[in-house]
């Protein structure tokens, strides 16, 4: 079995947010204490790159161990500014949710950026999410939109590439809250070109309310089975969408994020802080997998599930040489990895809305394994495996990382 021990304090998963605190040692530690170990300088705050507080920011997340991402303030002009003296900033992002059609004028910021920062920090872009419209992503569809993307940016860099996305699934439509359709569809579009061009991929879950008429307020399941479901299709990086509370158009005043525009903890935080604290747990040994697809399970108690419908390449068990067979009265979304000496690992989620509050009781199969590593709440536990069957129970929202081998 391999050793994944060897990897904890070098294999940390970024956990990030969008919308920077105040600049005062009192916000940034409590954003440290959160869990987060990144955050996208912007938001009233602190401006974006060329701002006269960006120097306050970034040096107060040295302090606190905050990795940085400078923001360009969705300006395509060449002005970048270096802060290359700055150890923590790790990307640049030049743009949230570009049209198709900015592709190339982003792709002649390249030389100069490279120029600059080299390797230190990578060139960052965040993708619309797949229900964006035709208008918007100048595209005929969203694969078309990020293969562009892929084609006319990140093939163009010479180091650290990510493919970025934003996707809030939490839906509340007519009454009823629901799971976003295509949720899965665009993690799997996202993760397929990532693979294709050796990009690290980087979300950005829904941690406060979206949308004038959708006051749905995330919980702490939800959060959790948003980085599960992230994880499943292998995304190395989540960021929450927001920390600080925007104050825009788009939001009202009754919405809020992590901290209210004041500064203060709400009711999000505490959900927050579990869940990161649970990835930065257990990221050495998921960080330590390469991601090949996903399998979805349909529950025996349900008919058909429309999110799994979408979906384009999802794997069969013989796509993997352990997992044969899954069976469970719910819907499941299984992730499968492999690591370096051949291991198999596979991310296991109860993929319902935890709105309904369902409880997941699956049953795994393996060839020829006597036990499995499980992570569950980020914890390692050995289960022996009768018969090569391993038996969970999934709470809403829950997810596990299972890493079955023979003893």
């Amino acid at each position: 079995m391999t050793d994944y021990e060897k990897y904890k304090a070098t294999k940390i998963m970024d956990i990030g947010a969008w919308w920077a605190p105040a600049s005062t040692e009192d916000a940034y530690r409590l954003m440290s204490e959160c869990g987060l170990n990144m955050i996208f300088l912007n938001g009233p705050n602190t401006g974006s790159a060329g701002d006269p507080r960006y120097p306050d920011a970034l040096a107060l997340c040295e302090k606190y161990g905050i990795k940085s991402v400078v923001t360009n303030g969705n300006k395509l002009a060449s002005q970048m500014l270096d802060y290359t003296d700055y150890n923590n900033v790790i990307a640049y992002n030049f743009y949230d949710e570009p049209k198709a059609n900015q592709y190339d004028n982003l792709a002649s910021l390249i030389p100069e950026f490279e120029g600059i920062y080299g390797g230190k920090a990578s060139f960052n872009t965040n993708l619309f999410p797949i229900y964006a419209s035709e208008t918007q992503l100048a595209a005929s569809s969203y694969d078309e939109y990020v293969k562009q993307y892929c084609q006319k940016v990140l093939s163009k860099l010479s180091h650290k590439k990510v493919l970025s996305t934003d996707i809030y699934p939490l839906q509340y439509s007519a009454g009823n809250y629901l799971l976003l359709e295509t949720w899965l569809l665009n993690l799997e579009i996202i993760a397929k070109y990532a693979k294709e061009y050796s990009a690290e991929t980087h979300v950005f879950i829904q941690s406060m309310s979206f949308g004038r008429n959708n006051n749905r307020v995330p919980s702490e399941a939800d959060l959790r089975l948003q980085a599960y479901v992230s994880f499943a299709f292998g995304f190395k990086s989540i960021s929450h969408f927001c920390y600080f509370t925007p104050s825009s158009p788009e939001f009202s005043e009754t919405q809020f994020a992590i901290v209210d525009r004041n500064g203060n903890k709400t009711e999000i935080y505490d959900s927050a802080k579990k869940v990161n604290e649970e990835i930065l747990s257990f990221d050495h040994v998921y960080l330590s997998f390469n991601w090949q697809g996903v399998i979805p399970v349909l529950g025996s108690n349900n008919r058909h599930n429309n999110a799994f419908g979408y979906l384009n390449g999802a794997l069969s068990y013989s796509d993997t040489r352990t997992l044969f067979k899954t069976e469970s009265d719910e819907d499941v979304l299984i992730g499968c990895f492999e690591d370096e000496n051949g291991y198999e690992g596979y991310i296991v989620v109860n993929f319902a809305d935890t709105m309904k509050n369902l409880t997941a009781k699956a049953s795994l199969s393996f060839h020829g394994c006597t036990k499995a590593q499980v992570y569950r709440g980020g914890q390692k536990s050995i289960c022996e495996l009768s018969g090569g069957k391993l038996n969970v129970t999934l709470k809403p929202g829950e997810g596990i990382f299972v890493i079955p081998y023979q003893n």
